[in-house]
Order: structure tokens, then C-alpha cells, then sequence
């Protein structure tokens, strides 16, 4: 995988997750984390954190 592939990967993630409601969002970053065998515990804050990150960076 290329640095553009990467690059085109988060630019498709951050959409998704900029259009998806609450529940949504964080039903997806639980799966996609546990693909990788990571167990993160996503707390209101980091929920607010990357939708925050997630609009600013579509705007």
C-alpha cells in the first residue's frame, strides 16, 4: 500500500464518520479497532475529539 492509498483510506474514513450519527460512529470505531485486536474504551471526550477533528478537516 502506497502513502496515496493510506491517504485516500482516512479521507474515506473521516467522511464516514463525519456523516454518521452518534451511535453510528462509535459502533464503527469499535469494530474497526477490534480488527486490529485493540481494546480501546472510547469515552464521550475522544467521541467529541474526533468529531470535532472529523469537521474540521471536511471543511
Amino acid at each position: 500500500m502506497n502513502l496515496m492509498d493510506v491517504q485516500m483510506d482516512e479521507f474515506q474514513d473521516v467522511a464516514k464518520i463525519s456523516a454518521m450519527e452518534e451511535r453510528e460512529t462509535m459502533t464503527w470505531l469499535e469494530v474497526q479497532y477490534s480488527k486490529n485486536a485493540i481494546n480501546w474504551i472510547i469515552t464521550d471526550v475522544q467521541f467529541k475529539i474526533v468529531k470535532i477533528y472529523c469537521s474540521l478537516w471536511m471543511s
